[in-house]
């Protein structure tokens, strides 16, 4: 082979390897993101829990007897834990070493010890009050976990009554052991409930075609009933529950699992496994088609498979055969926090005016975040370190403090000796000062090491004992900075040039109490004539500094005003303004104000400086004195009423954020994740608009521009919980990235739930719990704000992965999948639609598939049947895939393309026509969606509808011979087709004489069954015609006594009131107005309306999302006469509405008010619309009044069931609404109950 040959195929091998590599790349990603948890536990060689935090809240009052309670309860707890998880196929685990730490402000003697790293943030299981403001569950312990499938959650809460108080032990919320188990997996495995939760659907179609609850193992006995009491309702076309109907499981019961269902069920005492798993115990056989948040999130997964993929689990570590589970407990205290400042004054601190800025920063620092009894110690370095202030209380003397502090002309020259600097700082910690327990180090720099000791050689045991917290300062910081950091459980920041998210930084290192400090804005600025905008709420106990920072030399010749939301101006004339001349700064102390506030700054000169200026506002607890805050931390530095208001628990603390990445360190084919806490002490804040920018290490390149949602898709885990999660994929170079975040508030727009938990969502009463509530939480709107945040960075290493250059993410599985039954054998298939990149862009395709077993969805995915589509090239594909892989004839999506995918977020629509005939089984859909790279998505959770609803059974679906005929024809072709694909080539002549014959069998069938057909049908109708002309229906009163419901359809002689439709679409009928001029109201409100009659225009055809019209030569024929109110013009839809379905929408003459014939037709036709309904067909007739009256004075109750008798125990009068089903205003007037419906869209 000669070179000239050889050096092309190398490059073509390399580029084949290359290929090879990054496929598989793509294809081994991990299939849920994954979380850095700040948790210490670890498993010890005997398996007991080592490390584990419990932290009582400040606002707690000092209380002995609860320390008592809370070794008992988990004591007990920890043996209770060990037997769950001592199972055959696994080794149980249990607590060997637990830490409670107590809050600063007990003075009783606990034999305690200082704390080292123990904070209350850094706790695993917090103690604290009932929050005053939630109507109910006030105790229902909860868990923190905004993150994915087995990744470990933030944080438990517990109640001090839920510890203290044995009236919430069993009765409301079940055996305290067995609701920690509960919680401990939510936190420690990362799994999921296996009830359902918040919009979670209670009955879905199980495998065998009937309509289960919603539970971990089908074993679980019990009973449906609605939330009043009443008995549940039953679909007639679909079979399924309404969306009232609950599940009563029966409590007598002794069933072993799971804990993760309901815990208050006598007998669970261990987890649901897979059946392989539970072959000789099948009552905990996990239900994996069950549409739970387990099943939902962790793709049809057992509690134990997760579990056992859990390093708690998956060891090879044994027990021993004997060993004491009882955990031994320490009593740890906050003591005074001490703070080691350790900053850069190297020569490359005075570019960009660094220097400068880390001043201000610093300055805000000591006189507005510290409070009094706090300690902070001053260090610099250059080549070499020094201590410029030890530890010093800040309350004494603030004025040394500010001395200490680096001036300009300091950092001017000079090398970066970084690890010098951290040693100087470890030697104020113990040696040189005594031992400070728990002191933090805040170590910030802009520079790459010159000079020894480098911070990887800084092998000092003593720094275990240290947070170390890192800050740089522009892209070329050292990376090294990171490491210390994470090692000892310290946070990573980043402060860009041009920006003031430094003021911000220091106040989050700085407070242990997120509610004491909170930041408004941080913004940077040009210095030229300009105003920028805040907006705050109504806020008690807090007061507002505004900062804003200048470069050197402009301080005099700069004007600054603030123009309150009142319209009074601060000014350099006011006592609240306040110059520090030594700072270059403006500082404003004024009360807080709810509203707009203006900042306008003027500069007379035309040329703007390089340089920015900051504008910083922030508000504090309490009064400020000076220029010093006196009540800015712990509760020993404040006024005594103020202390004991806290710690009493009485005021509420408003609106904080926070903000992390999901991992640290991105150095392998991760995916990383942001996530903004939004809330109100324990309650989400939702419907805020979250917005993150983004700052790569390529300066030249843009910030990105990120919006984050609370709406339980994407990388959200779960909706209304306040964690506003998105994921991260513009990477642009190796390097750091850090982000900003601005959280805006909207007034009449983002509300406070007050019913929820941060990081958990709805806490939601059970029906089995006694005294149950609604659903509805209570919601709170918080007015306009604004909350800032800024610096947190994590750092990208793998440069395939950071270049930005590959795209190696596949689009994200969609989780939110729902398929209803349209009737006439379509099902429609819900999602909203995923991105290309995970949720970012627009996917390629989608490939929808179909299976009578879940467990083949599970674990055969790619090999079930696949669903075609519409279009004739992808029809071609289906039909060889199908090969092999065939449950059911084939299977088509007559609405929507499948090669058309929406962009990411909207909502994807399909209906599927399935195959005719019925049979006891359900068919179940999942969905993958592929990316322009062929990547495709994990599947999406899977969701069923049965083929066995009994519509189906009772109801022919057809209409008229024709259609009848068209259908049939259709099914057989299919079949024929699909014989042809199926079988093998035909060989022999016996084969070929079996086709013939075949083929002539059918062609018979196809020409007597439209004549049998149309024969059944005339008869039918011939009979139907009859007893409608015997009698007329019955119109019992519903709602507010003028609406009217009759076989299924809703009437209104009135101007179609809010409730007569409301009703009519909550609970899927159709609205019938008899009064003409309904048309427009209920289009231009409502989707999938029907409208007819006068006024028909334009306008409420373009309201209305789907607008289905019948022209006048459809509804001719069944009136009998010609309707001059249809006119062509105004019945006409537009091009982009679907095409009419047969349906009518009429308004009769005024000459048939009196004419009996002409009323005649009219109760034949709405009888016919009523029919039509029933079959999943809706419809809307508009009649006039006279009409109606007539109908009303001849109309007869027809035959009913006896009225079910009241449920035991069930006596009492109704909370529900007047005139809605389960209340005594919804029976007749012959003393029937009006059958309560499914509302519309729900399952």
């Amino acid at each position: 082979m000669t070179r000239t040959m050889a050096t092309p195929l190398r490059v073509l091998m390399l580029s084949l390897v290359l290929m090879i590599v990054l496929f598989d790349r793509a294809e081994t990603l991990p299939e849920f993101p994954d979380f850095e948890t700040h948790s210490r536990i670890t498993l010890s060689e005997n398996r007991g829990y080592k490390d584990v935090l419990i932290a009582i809240a400040d606002t707690v009052p000092e209380d002995g007897d609860l320390i008592d309670k809370i070794k008992e309860v988990f004591t007990e707890f920890s043996k209770f834990l060990y037997s769950a998880t001592n199972v055959q196929h696994s080794h149980g685990v249990f607590f060997e070493r637990v830490s409670i730490l107590i809050p600063s402000s007990w003075s009783g003697n606990h034999s305690s010890v200082p704390h080292t790293w123990e904070t209350f943030e850094a706790s695993d299981v917090r103690v604290d009050n009932p929050p005053k403001h939630a109507t109910r569950n006030r105790n229902r312990p909860f868990t923190n976990k905004a993150t994915s499938c087995g990744v470990q959650g933030s944080f438990i809460g517990l109640t001090t009554d839920y510890i203290t108080n044995d009236k919430y032990h069993k009765a409301r919320y079940g055996d305290r052991s067995k609701q920690l188990a509960h919680q401990w997996g939510l936190f420690r495995w990362g799994v999921f409930k296996e009830y359902p939760v918040g919009g979670d659907q209670h009955f879905y179609a199980a495998s065998n075609g009937t309509y289960e609850a919603t539970r971990c193992a089908t074993s679980i006995t019990g009973t449906k009933e609605r939330e009043d009491g009443t008995d549940c309702y039953i679909h007639p076309m679909s079979g399924q529950p309404d969306n009232k109907c609950r599940f009563i499981d029966n409590d007598t019961q002794l069933l072993e699992a799971s804990l993760m269902y309901k815990v208050i069920l006598r007998g669970m005492k261990t987890f649901c496994d897979n059946e392989e798993m539970t072959r000789s115990n099948p009552s905990t056989a996990h239900n994996a088609l069950a549409p739970n948040q387990q099943n939902i999130q962790c793709g049809c997964k057992s509690i134990w498979e997760v579990m056992r993929r859990h390093r708690d689990f998956n060891s090879s570590v044994i027990a021993p055969l004997q060993i004491d589970v009882a955990p031994i407990f320490r009593l740890v205290k906050l003591s005074r926090n001490l703070i080691v400042l350790v900053l850069d004054t190297s020569g490359s601190m005075g570019g960009n005016k660094r220097c400068h800025i880390l001043r201000q920063a610093a300055f805000n620092l000591i006189t507005h975040v510290l409070h009094e009894d706090q300690l902070l110690a001053v260090v610099t370095f250059k080549e070499k370190a020094q201590i410029e202030i030890g530890p010093t209380e800040v309350g004494q003397d603030r004025s040394r403090l500010v001395e200490a502090l680096p001036k300009n002309a300091n950092c001017t020259i000079g090398g970066t000796a970084i690890g010098e600097g951290i040693k100087r700082g470890i030697d104020v910690v113990f040696e040189r000062y005594g031992y400070y327990s728990g002191a933090q180090m805040i170590l910030l720099t802009d520079g790459q090491e010159t000079a020894e000791p480098r911070i990887r050689n800084v092998s000092d045991t003593r720094l275990a004992n240290i947070t170390v917290h890192t800050i740089a300062i522009g892209p070329k910081a050292t990376t090294d900075l990171e490491g210390v950091a994470n090692k000892t459980g310290g946070r990573t920041y980043e402060h860009s040039d041009r920006s003031a998210a430094l003021f911000n930084i220091f106040t989050q290192l700085a407070i242990r109490d997120v509610s004491d400090v909170i930041s408004i804005m941080s913004e940077a600025f040009d210095i030229q004539n300009l105003t920028k905008q805040f907006t705050l709420e109504a806020i008690t106990g807090y007061t507002m500094t505004i900062l804003v920072g200048l470069p050197e030399g402009y301080l005099s010749n700069t004007t600054v005003y603030v123009t309150k939301p009142n319209g009074g101006v601060i000014n350099s004339e006011q006592d609240e303004f306040e110059i520090i001349t030594d700072f270059e700064l403006i500082q404003i102390d004024t009360d807080v104000v709810p509203g707009v506030w203006n900042i306008s700054v003027e500069y007379p000169s035309a040329n703007t400086p390089d340089f920015t200026g900051t504008m910083h506002v922030e508000i504090s607890r309490g009064e400020r004195s000076g220029g010093k805050s006196t009540t800015n931390g712990f509760e020993a530095a404040m006024p005594e009423e103020h202390s004991k208001m806290r710690r009493s628990g009485d005021e509420r603390p408003t609106i904080s954020i926070a903000a992390r990445w999901g991992l640290p360190t991105i150095d392998s084919y991760q995916i990383q994740t942001v996530q903004v806490i939004v809330s109100q002490g324990y309650t989400p804040v939702s419907d805020a608009k979250v917005n993150v920018s983004v700052t790569r290490p390529n300066t030249t390149v843009p910030k990105v521009m990120l919006d984050l949602y609370d709406d339980g898709l994407g990388a959200d885990v779960r909706k209304d919980d306040g964690v506003y999660t998105g994921f991260f994929t513009d990477f642009k170079g190796t390097g750091r990235y850090h982000m900003e975040v601005n959280v805006i508030g909207e007034e009449g727009v983002t509300k406070l739930l007050n019913d929820n938990r941060v990081g958990e969502g709805p806490i939601l009463p059970d029906p089995n719990y006694p005294n149950a509530d609604s659903e509805q939480p209570s919601e709170t709107f918080t007015g306009g704000f604004d909350r800032f945040i800024g610096g947190s960075s994590f750092k990208c290493m793998k440069e395939e992965l950071c270049s930005g250059n590959e795209d190696i993410h596949p689009p994200y599985r969609i989780t939110d999948l729902r398929v209803t039954l349209l009737g006439n054998m379509t099902a429609e298939l819900t999602f909203t639609a995923t991105g290309d990149d995970l949720d970012r862009g627009t996917a390629s395709r989608y490939e929808i598939r179909v299976s009578k077993n879940i467990t083949d969805l599970v674990k055969r995915f790619d090999s079930t049947q696949l669903v075609g589509n519409t279009d004739d090239s992808m029809d071609r594909i289906n039909r060889t895939q199908l090969v092999g892989s065939t449950e059911f004839a084939p299977i088509y999506v007559s609405s929507g393309n499948l090669t058309a995918p929406l962009p990411t977020g909207q909502q994807e629509r399909f209906e599927v026509k399935l195959p005719d005939g019925v049979g006891e089984f359900s068919y179940i859909f999942g969905i993958v969606a592929v990316d322009d790279g062929g990547r495709r998505s994990y599947p999406s959770n899977f969701a069923s509808v049965t083929a066995n609803p009994p519509e189906f059974k009772t109801t022919p679906i057809m209409t008229t011979p024709i259609m009848t005929t068209t259908i049939m024809t259709t099914t057989m072709m299919t079949t024929l087709m699909t014989t042809q694909i199926t079988f093998p080539i035909m060989k022999s002549l016996m084969s070929y004489l079996i086709m013939i014959i075949l083929i002539i069998t059918i062609l018979v069938l196809l020409c007597l069954i439209p004549i049998l057909i149309a024969l059944v049908y005339r008869r039918r109708k011939q009979s139907k015609d009859d007893k409608d002309t015997e009698s007329s229906s019955h119109l019992p009163n519903y709602g507010n006594g003028n609406d009217q419901v009759e076989n299924g359809v809703i009437t209104s002689d009135t101007n179609a009131n809010n409730q007569g439709i409301s009703d009519a679409i909550d609970y899927n009928y159709p609205f019938v107005s008899l009064n003409p001029s309904a048309g427009t109201a209920v289009a231009s409100n409502y989707a999938d309306i029907v409208v007819g009659g006068v006024p028909v225009n334009h306008y409420a055809l373009k309201q209305a999302r789907k607008v289905y019209v019948a022209p006048s030569e459809i509804a001719e024929p069944i009136l009998g006469v010609h309707n001059p109110a249809f006119d062509e013009d105004d019945l006409a839809a537009p091009p982009d509405y679907p095409p009419p379905r047969l349906l009518i929408a009429v308004q009769p003459p005024s000459e048939l008010d009196d004419d009996s014939d002409g009323y005649k037709n009219v109760s034949h036709a709405r009888n016919r619309h009523a029919m039509n309904m029933m079959r999943g067909e809706p419809a809307v007739l508009v009649l006039p009044p006279k009409i109606k009256r007539k109908m009303d004075n001849t109309r007869k109750a027809p035959i009913r069931p006896p009225r079910p008798a009241a449920s035991p125990g069930k006596t009492g009068p109704s909370t529900g609404p007047k005139g809605a089903p389960g209340t005594d205003e919804s029976d007749d007037e012959h003393g029937y109950d009006v059958p309560p419906p499914t509302r519309k869209g729900q399952q």
